[in-house]
């Protein structure tokens, strides 16, 4: 986090003003001894164009990979149990997964 405020030379006051938060709150962001809350990680969004899942990127990248994982022994089981209706649900499912795994991901 700390590299978007320098990238826009802001000093650390200046940002917890914009952001109407403590600068030391900032400060334990920018060190990752804290997450920040949702509120300042759209902030930074609108600020200096952060991806949110940068913001959360261990949280984010946990979250992919149980999606991932999860579609995947879903479609599995709609596979095997295949007639008329659950076949919309698996064409549905596999458009799906195959959006997430082709999307690269940091």
């Amino acid at each position: 986090m700390a590299h978007y405020r320098e990238r826009a030379n802001l000093q650390i006051k200046e940002l917890a003003y914009l952001l109407e938060e403590k600068p030391e709150k900032l400060l334990a962001m920018e060190r990752g001894s804290r997450l920040p809350s949702l509120r300042v990680a759209m902030l930074y969004h609108i600020l200096f164009d952060a991806p949110l899942q940068f913001m959360y990127s261990d949280l984010y990248a946990d979250l992919y990979a149980q999606v991932v994982e999860r579609s995947s022994r879903l479609i599995a089981k709609q596979k095997h149990r295949q007639p008329s209706k659950s076949s919309h649900n698996y064409s549905s499912l596999q458009a799906i997964v195959k959006r997430i795994t082709d999307n690269t991901h940091e």
